[in-house]
């Protein structure tokens, strides 16, 4: 009998080794498991710090290039023009002078806005696309809107007048247009942007980062862009709208 119970008692004590044994690898499997989870989410999370990181960025690139080179491009024209004005029209070089002050001033708070990533109203109407039309100086610009303007999201917004500011600074640099035509529509399913200068054009584009941004911009926003240099330059930017005549691109 005591033969029995010892024989009984090292069989239970094997038997619960052997579920203590279990259990520990089980549990330090676990822990390796957890371990290399932790280190495997901290490198997602630097991952993403230095993603985020790139994209602001670029981002930044994109808003002093789209904004602020056009507001610069833009004042750098009126100072040429006022030194040429200097010796025959004083008055006119004055007033210039001091549109280009104003402009400097301007420039400063957008360089501001664009670092502290200060983002526009909600709405911005058609007044918005005007008083960009209204800054370029280089040449007669018509501008037809079509549409509720005020209806669009701010960020499809500010992709258009994007690619409307760069527009206006190709022309103004390349083009030697006289004449500029915008047109801007907001049907029921699409936006549609037409840009045309009467200017020399180019057989070949080259897609410096001008054209560049602004095929990433409508890209971003879900829609096509493309670029005709015959008979001067053309630019049609479409994005798109669901059935309620709402953006599918979400705004800010």
């Amino acid at each position: 009998a005591l033969c029995a119970s010892s024989g009984y008692l090292s069989h239970i004590l094997s038997v619960r080794k052997e579920s203590f044994r279990v259990v520990y690898d089980r549990e330090r499997r676990n822990r390796y498991a957890l371990e290399e989870a932790r280190a495997q989410l901290l490198a997602s999370t630097r991952e993403a710090a230095r993603l985020a990181e790139i994209q602001e960025r670029n981002r930044i690139a994109r808003e002093i290039h789209d904004h602020l080179g056009h507001r610069l491009a833009g004042i750098l024209l009126q100072l040429q023009a006022a030194v040429k004005a200097l010796d025959r029209d004083e008055e006119k070089a004055r007033e210039l002078f001091k549109k280009s002050v104003t402009g400097l001033a301007q420039s400063l708070d957008l360089l501001r806005d664009t670092v502290y990533n200060i983002r526009p109203r909600d709405q911005l109407g058609v007044e918005y696309f005007q008083q960009i039309i209204d800054d370029f100086q280089f040449c007669p610009v018509k501008f037809s809107p079509r549409g509720d303007i005020a209806s669009l999201t701010a960020a499809q917004t500010e992709t258009l007048a994007s690619i409307v500011k760069e527009a206006l600074t190709n022309a103004s640099r390349h083009s030697r247009a006289t004449q500029v035509e915008v047109q801007l529509e907001v049907r029921e399913k699409i936006v549609r942007l037409y840009f045309r200068d009467n200017g020399v054009g180019s057989a070949k584009i080259h897609e410096g980062m001008g054209l560049i941004g602004m095929r990433e911009r409508a890209r971003n926003a879900g829609g096509t862009i493309s670029f005709n240099p015959e008979g001067g330059f053309q630019i049609v930017c479409v994005l798109p709208r669901d059935k309620q005549g709402k953006n599918l691109a979400g705004g800010w």
